[in-house]
């Protein structure tokens, strides 16, 4: 697809490489324009050390903000948890998760229809993981309200609603940025993302039912 000519407007120019970009503008471009900054990094060539620091470090995120979320109401705890379960488990989770996933979706996609690379599909991945990090500023807030005694208040609710709506426009950005790198549709690539996630259910299942036999016949 064609970029158009102003960042400010639509999208990245196609003489903005991300090694031009500002990192803030990468970071808003990812909620804003995903499939144009998606492009023009798949383009300039991205770079491995990157994409694998964004996987792990988006592990160590996904367990700060599940050790929030389970603990919040206790500030104390919620931020020794949150510490704790930020350390290897995550990261390394993260990282196989990152390339099982990559790997599937890029088979699927493919099948329908789809023209990347499986390396393009590795590095869109991880980039359209940027958006979920602004996930800890409401998360943040809504510990501080909590800590202070305003967990019912208009604030609070605020925070929650401004949560949630990052968690959807994140898979939104996910969807879209995947859809780059296979060059097809966004509804494409959500059907790829679906048919990804019924397989691992799929697979799931069978790992399941294998064990119990297994574990009944011994």
């Amino acid at each position: 697809m064609s970029i158009d000519s102003s960042f400010d407007i639509k999208g990245p120019s196609p003489s903005e490489g991300p090694r031009r970009l500002s990192p803030i503008k990468i970071f808003l471009g990812m909620f804003i324009w995903p499939r144009q900054i998606i492009r023009a990094l798949l383009d300039a060539g991205p770079l491995w050390s990157v994409t694998l620091l964004l996987t792990v470090v988006s592990g160590a995120r996904s367990g700060v903000q599940n050790g929030l979320e389970k603990h919040f109401e206790e500030p104390t705890i919620a931020l020794g948890m949150a510490l704790a379960t930020a350390v290897v488990g995550p990261m390394l989770g993260s990282l196989v998760g990152f390339f099982l996933f990559g790997w599937v979706y890029y088979g699927v996609g493919k099948a329908l229809g789809g023209t990347g690379s499986q390396s393009d599909v590795y590095h869109a991945f991880a980039r359209t993981l940027i958006p979920s990090f602004a996930g800890f500023v409401p998360l943040g807030v809504m510990v501080l309200l909590v800590a202070s005694g305003q967990a019912h208040t208009a604030a609070y609710l605020g925070m929650v609603l401004l949560y949630m709506a990052i968690l959807v426009w994140s898979m939104v950005s996910l969807i879209r940025g995947l859809a780059e790198a296979h060059r097809f549709s966004s509804w494409r690539s959500l059907a790829a993302f679906v048919l990804c996630a019924l397989l691992f259910v799929i697979a799931i299942f069978a790992v399941v039912m294998v064990a119990s036999a297994a574990a009944l016949s011994g």
